[in-house]
């Protein structure tokens, strides 16, 4: 049978304790959450499909494609981790890939997305075992990861600014010598209204920010691939201007596969 916790409490050997709400371990309690307005803070899934624009779910088609197109890398791991798995639409399509004995950790700053994510993957009888973390910075897991997956692995979300090091670099401490990631990166054309009206992230949204930003992952670059453009898409929080083009980036980070 599936069992799993749904409220409770997580006691480790080494001392480490933390709440479950849900079938959610909070390593970080509720005093740190993406800023949602009062609007957005108990949508539906219904309601995040709803808001969804074309031009967001043709960028969110494309990007899940190149995701996998990697089969070796879907096949041969045992131990998944989706870091910041915020852009839920985008996660459960990539979740056609997952096997049953295979464990999928899904880390996130917000309760709201986890358990938005958590309903649908049990609604859609998804193949596999998965953990749901909750956290910001450290997670409750000894280095075990073999495989990550990172949907845009920089952001213009300001709260990532807080983080001692970026989220990916974080979880990817967790990972095991050998192991593989998946992950596209955004930056701004020239002439960004985006970026006109938010001169701080200019710095990280850099192509010369990214090259630093991977290779501090650790990883070899396997792959790169520029994908196309896009104009009007909704990612997490950020709803850029229709002016706007965005450009995306899709890498395979690690030692040869097969």
């Amino acid at each position: 049978a599936n069992m799993q916790v749904l409220a409770g409490s997580l006691h480790c050997p080494c001392g480490y304790e933390a709440p479950i709400e849900d079938g959610i371990i909070m390593a970080d309690d509720h005093s740190v959450e993406y800023s949602f307005t009062e609007s957005r803070k108990n949508e539906t899934w219904e309601d995040v499909i709803s808001r969804l624009t074309t031009n967001t779910i043709d960028m969110l088609s494309t990007q899940g494609q190149y995701f996998r197109s990697e089969p070796a890398f879907w096949e041969t791991g045992q131990v998944y981790c989706f870091i910041e798995g915020d852009t839920e639409l985008f996660l459960l399509g990539l979740m056609k890939a997952t096997r049953p004995e295979a464990l999928y950790i899904v880390t996130q700053l917000n309760t709201g997305t986890l358990t938005r994510l958590k309903h649908a993957i049990e609604q859609e009888d998804v193949a596999g075992q998965f953990l749901f973390i909750k956290h910001k910075e450290d997670l409750p897991l000894k280095p075990c990861i073999e495989r990550f997956v990172d949907f845009l692995t920089n952001s213009t979300n300001s709260l990532y600014r807080t983080f001692s090091k970026p989220p990916m670099l974080t979880v990817t401490g967790y990972g095991l010598p050998g192991a593989h990631m998946l992950t596209t990166t955004l930056t701004f054309s020239d002439q960004s209204k985006y970026l006109a009206d938010h001169p701080e992230e200019i710095p990280y949204m850099s192509k010369d920010h990214m090259a630093s930003y991977l290779e501090q992952s650790g990883m070899s670059i396997l792959r790169h691939d520029p994908l196309p453009s896009s104009r009007g898409v909704e990612i997490g929080l950020d709803v850029y201007p229709p002016e706007d083009v965005l450009n995306f980036d899709f890498y395979v980070l690690g030692d040869v596969l097969g």
